[in-house]
This record gives structure tokens, C-alpha cells and sequence, in this order.
């Protein structure tokens, strides 16, 4: 997806605690914009086999539900065109 919209002429930027070079190996653009933050919590695991659901909710809460005002504040303006974002659900 950000292949095409940078192909396009677009600015995109990328939220992520990825490292950079998951992105920046592939594409070369001034246009691409990397910033850190980590949105995605994971899950807890009692063991390998075993999500401890309970765990991971509070840790989605911390992570997500309480900061979601600033994270909003910070990331969203008036010229943001489009938003993506992957969301996985938690089993």
C-alpha cells in the first residue's frame, strides 16, 4: 500500500515500533516518513501455547484505550487524506 500511494505522489508516514528497515529496504522515497511509537501491544502468554487473556486486555488498555486521545491528537490533522491501519483480533 505505501509503495503505491509514494508511486503516486504522496506523502505517507508510518507509525510503527518496527524497525525502519522493514520499510525503508524496500522503498526509497523522500516522501516516506517513519516515526515511533508502539501501538500494537501483542499478547501475554502464561506459556508457549497459552494466551493469557485477561493479561493481554489490560496491556491493550495501558497501551491503547487510555492513550487514545493523545495518539489522536498527535497523528490525526486537517490534511491527512487517508488513514490505514491493521488491526488483529485478539483470540
Amino acid at each position: 500500500m505505501a509503495s503505491s500511494r509514494l508511486s503516486s505522489g504522496h506523502e505517507v508516514h508510518v507509525v510503527t515500533g518496527a524497525p525502519d528497515f522493514g520499510f525503508t529496504s524496500e522503498i526509497q522515497s523522500p516522501n516516506l516518513h517513519i516515526s515511533k511509537d508502539v501501538l500494537d501491544c501483542g499478547v501475554v502468554q502464561a506459556d508457549a501455547l497459552t494466551v493469557d487473556r485477561l493479561s493481554s486486555l489490560q496491556k491493550y488498555s495501558e497501551t491503547t484505550v487510555v492513550r487514545r486521545p493523545s495518539i489522536l491528537a498527535a497523528e490525526v490533522s486537517e490534511n491527512d487524506m487517508l488513514i490505514l491501519s491493521e488491526v488483529r483480533q485478539c483470540s
